[in-house]
């Protein structure tokens, strides 16, 4: 099995109802850019078991404030990290899998450019929100990605092109996602 890159990204977006002690709690997994139907064990900080929960059917959940520790777990793969939860706010927590495979990006810049920070924020901040998007995500990481990179990969000459249109569409999206 190739290894799995994790990130997370911990948000809190103000929730219009106030409720006294309590705050909400919302989990979304992705593996390779698409949700998934991951299992959510949320406990205390002192390991006491607060419950077992299926992201993203499950939540938002509500929760007495302070912190918890949530770990999520898809197939394999597991991310824990301590949340906070605070009075009358929607805690969302996203935690990302990502296999490490030679997609188009990575293939014209090379692993562990910075560039790719500005693609996988473009696939998390437009293309995951809406239906389109994520369909175009799930096409591209299940069925055009790695044959393209390969192809990419083996042809030098075409691989500096594609390299100057991802680097217009960088710049580009750079400004957007501002």
């Amino acid at each position: 099995m190739s290894p799995v890159y994790v990130r997370s990204q911990v948000v809190g977006v103000t929730v219009y109802e106030r409720i006294e002690g309590k705050g909400y709690l919302e989990v979304h997994v992705y593996y390779m850019g698409a949700e998934v139907v991951a299992e959510i064990t949320i406990t205390t900080l002192t390991g006491v078991l607060i419950g077992v929960y299926l992201s993203p059917q499950d939540f938002p959940l509500l929760l007495d404030v302070g912190q918890y520790v949530v770990s999520a777990k898809y197939r394999t793969y597991t991310k824990t990290e301590t949340i906070t939860i605070e009075e009358s706010r929607t805690t969302v927590w996203r935690v990302y899998f990502e296999r490490k495979l030679c997609f188009v990006a990575t293939a014209c810049y090379g692993y562990g450019h910075p560039f790719l920070k500005t693609f996988r924020s473009l696939r998390d901040k437009i293309l995951l929100t809406n239906i389109f998007g994520r369909a175009f995500v799930y096409v591209y990481y299940f069925v055009i990605g790695k044959p393209v990179a390969s192809f990419l990969l083996k042809h030098p000459n075409i691989q500096l092109a594609m390299r100057r249109l991802l680097d217009t569409a960088h710049f580009f999206f750079k400004y957007v996602l501002k």
